[in-house]
């Protein structure tokens, strides 16, 4: 169960980025919200060194679009 919750972040962040590529409207407050949690799971999962690579990949991507987002937020929030 651990295992699908982990590749269910690893495919949201994905899609997040390939959205992002394409349509470049990802301003929605679910993501953060989502990367928020999935920073947390994977995180936990680390701690308790269960899945250790999975956890790591699923937790750098993670960071890594919700770096992106809050960029893309404040770029928005800049321009106007």
């Amino acid at each position: 169960m651990k295992k699908i919750i982990l590749v269910l972040f690893l495919l949201a962040n994905l899609f997040f980025i390939g959205n992002l590529l394409i349509s470049s409207d990802p301003m929605l407050h679910f993501w953060g919200v989502l990367f928020i949690i999935g920073i947390i799971v994977p995180g936990v999962l680390l701690s308790k060194g269960e899945y250790l690579t999975l956890s790591l990949v699923v937790l750098f991507t993670n960071l890594g679009s919700f770096g992106l987002f809050l960029f893309l937020y404040f770029l928005t929030n800049l321009i106007g």
